[in-house]
């Protein structure tokens, strides 16, 4: 979700939670992994995508779909974005920004890759 999108928050959630039944539909046996929105800037967006990843978050069982929520590592102490974590753009990550998601992320997948 950008900040010019026209897509509310509820909207966003609703593909989303659309994607996962789907998946889970067509591919039942496979492992999900949700990872939750990155902060962002711009407050009326963070709080759609704070609600958006409390209920991605619970719809993780944490067998068959996983979620991940990077905020706390890509932010300070007051919920502000760490600019070395993104581009100038304010919504993708930096080189560094993928190092935390690597670090964050590699158990998981080393342990589903193990099974």
């Amino acid at each position: 979700m950008t900040a010019n999108s026209s897509l509310t928050g509820d909207q966003v959630l609703k593909g989303l939670q659309e994607i996962v039944k789907e998946l889970r539909s067509k591919l039942p046996n496979s492992k999900l992994i949700i990872i939750g929105h990155t902060p962002y800037t711009i407050s009326r967006i963070q709080t759609a995508a704070t609600h958006n990843n409390q209920v991605l978050k619970s719809m993780a069982d944490n067998n068959n779909i996983y979620f991940f929520d990077l905020t706390s590592n890509l932010t300070d102490s007051s919920g502000n974005q760490l600019a070395n974590m993104f581009r100038t753009d304010h919504l993708h990550l930096s080189a560094q920004g993928y190092g935390v998601w690597d670090q964050v992320m590699r158990p998981t997948f080393e342990k589903l890759l193990n099974q």
